[in-house]
């Protein structure tokens, strides 16, 4: 889930349904949805984190 900087930095809606596209393990809706509240390039250019 790693992105350049600014770049493929989407809303958490979007990268679940994106993730959910390639990738499935246990509780995939929670993991992402911290990782979105903790992402501090969303946090540095104050766009929206779950």
């Amino acid at each position: 889930l790693q992105a350049v900087r600014y770049a493929g930095h989407l809303c958490k809606q979007r990268t679940l349904s994106r993730t959910k596209s390639r990738f499935y393990w246990t509780g995939i809706s929670g993991d992402l949805q911290l990782w979105c509240r903790t992402c501090t390039q969303c946090a540095a250019s104050n766009m929206e984190a779950a």
